[in-house]
């Protein structure tokens, strides 16, 4: 592996931003690369693999990564490389329960909102576009269902909310 910040920039004459999606158990405080990259990229779950269907419980810790990421480096703007939830296509639920559309709706609703926040989160990049095939296991029933389309890339109702933020962006 290449030593240092400064070798990584030699190799590459493109000058393209280096990155490493940092995934969810990499703490702020068991960082041990990101002094090397340019912008801090968090692949983070929080009200779905931390705090399962409780985002009131998950949006404060949320909150407190970010705050504790910036403060340990607080020239890097953060991007949010992946987040979202599993759900089930037409599955609905008037109590918002995981799984179901209404639960995602909300999920990303309360996301934004915090990531509009923060002045240095620069980008989000939602997971995933559309559900896809996995191996069947207790986290992965008919495959991984974080899209905001089905695998035939029909739209659930979160599709809905993506396109209204993205249109007053």
């Amino acid at each position: 592996m290449i030593g240092s910040y400064d070798n990584q920039r030699k190799l590459d004459f493109e000058k393209r931003p280096i990155v490493v999606p940092n995934i969810v158990n990499a703490t702020p405080e068991l960082d041990k690369i990101t002094e090397m990259c340019d912008i801090i990229c968090l692949n983070r779950y929080y009200g779905w693999y931390i705090d399962h269907g409780y985002l009131d419980a998950a949006i404060p810790k949320l909150c407190a990564e970010i705050e504790r990421w910036h403060e340990k480096y607080p020239d890097k703007p953060i991007m949010f490389s992946e987040f979202g939830v599993d759900t089930v296509s037409g599955m609905h639920s008037l109590y918002k329960n995981p799984y179901s559309e209404e639960f995602q709706v909300q999920f990303y609703q309360e996301h934004f909102a915090v990531l509009d926040r923060y002045e240095y989160i620069i980008g989000e990049h939602l997971w995933n576009f559309a559900d896809f095939a996995t191996g069947n296991n207790i986290r992965r029933i008919d495959g991984n269902l974080k899209g905001i389309f089905t695998r035939d890339r029909r739209p659930k109702s979160v599709a809905f909310e993506i396109q209204k933020r993205w249109l007053e962006k």
